[in-house]
């Protein structure tokens, strides 16, 4: 009988571990597409109504277009062409946003636009501070620099991938900031 609780008692103890690793894998997913396009959604809001949508390309030649409006009475304005997938992150102080587009199966870039100046985003590449440009900029097989959260202290960014030369394989997470109109990626 006491062998039967017990047997019993473990099979519960099983069946409620489970159970948390389920509700727990479904509260935080590890990757959503949910904020990239295409995808999920046909249009992202923030939560002061900012919007992105994207249309389809209208030819095998063409790209398919991002849209942002800052306001539901204002009309689209194109931001970029993109070829494959493009995500959107949004900063929580709502001044800034973040797009990586995935320009192919071996690059990425994330490029920052502030709503009041979508005219003129900052390519983070761009921004990276100058050792790890120098290592890109000798020749990469694959190179990623993804969006991945924001905080008040700015975004942070991965920048991943490999190359043939020395360092062989790279993975820095750096933290991208606007310190007086300028912005600069720091580890």
């Amino acid at each position: 009988m006491r062998l039967r609780i017990l047997f019993l008692l473990v099979l519960l103890l099983v069946l409620l571990l489970v159970l948390l690793l389920i509700l727990a894998s479904a509260a935080s997913p590890v990757y959503s597409m949910d904020n990239c396009f295409p995808g999920k959604n046909r249009v992202l809001s923030s939560p002061a109504g900012h919007e992105w949508t994207w249309s389809e390309r209208k030819s095998d030649r063409d790209s398919h277009r991002l849209l942002y409006r800052a306001a539901a009475s204002e009309p689209f304005r194109e931001l970029l062409a993109f070829d494959r997938e493009v995500c959107i992150l949004p900063s929580p102080d709502n001044k800034s946003f973040a797009v990586t587009d995935h320009i192919g199966s071996n690059i990425s870039e994330t490029l920052i636009y502030r709503h009041d100046d979508i005219a003129h985003p900052v390519h983070v590449m761009d921004i990276l501070p100058e050792r790890l440009r120098r290592i890109l900029f000798k020749g990469v097989s694959h190179c990623y620099v993804k969006a991945v959260s924001w905080d008040n202290g700015g975004l942070t960014v991965r920048v991943h991938g490999d190359r043939d030369p020395d360092p062989p394989r790279f993975d820095v997470t750096l933290r991208c900031m606007e310190k007086d109109g300028t912005w600069r990626c720091e580890p």
